[in-house]
């Protein structure tokens, strides 16, 4: 433990423990998962912050596409908001139609349609935005992630080996570890 302490205190003085947000990590993985048609990702590298700790260490593998990497991370920041804005969507849209048609049973003679719209369409629309982009205006926004790809320096190999070489002490500074687990992770 105090080999850890040793290289935490190294780490930080030669300032390796950078930290991003929400957003930087899921522009970056939306970047890669599109890369083939923008083109290499630019790297936030340079503009994150020194950090002593972070929220939030993601392990992942990196054999695993970058749009699997996106819903993992989407789902781990916006699924609650996703579920609360869709369920409370479907009751105030039940609650309008019912008010508009004046009973349960005026709602009863509206269309398939429209009652499909309404009620299944409109709320799931709902769920996808809030679960694909909740995290713009999230609390999370705030959460500190330490992310290899964006929190490394990929253009100095000097750097980018020390850095690597201190990743245990960056998983013990961390609150929690995300695995952005898939079939080939283990």
């Amino acid at each position: 433990m105090e080999a850890l302490q040793r290289h935490s205190a190294v780490v930080q003085s030669l300032g390796l423990f950078k930290a991003a947000n929400a957003r930087q990590v899921l522009w970056d993985l939306a970047q890669l998962a599109v890369s083939g048609v923008l083109g290499p990702p630019s790297s936030p590298y340079d503009s994150l912050v020194h950090v002593s700790c972070v929220d939030v260490f993601i392990s992942h593998n990196w054999s695993c596409p970058s749009a699997l990497k996106y819903l993992a991370m989407c789902h781990y920041l916006n699924l609650d908001l996703a579920l609360i804005s869709s369920s409370a969507t479907a009751i105030v849209t039940a609650l309008i139609l019912i008010l508009r048609a004046g009973s349960v049973t005026g709602v009863a003679q509206e269309s398939v349609a429209f009652l499909c719209g309404a009620l299944i369409h409109w709320p799931m629309s709902v769920f996808l935005l809030a679960y694909l982009f909740g995290h713009v205006g999230q609390v999370f926004a705030k959460q500190s992630f330490w992310f290899d790809r964006i929190c490394v320096d990929q253009n100095d190999m000097v750097v980018k080996e020390q850095t690597l070489q201190a990743i245990p002490a960056f998983v013990a500074q961390s609150k929690q570890m995300l695995i952005l687990w898939d079939n080939t992770y283990f």
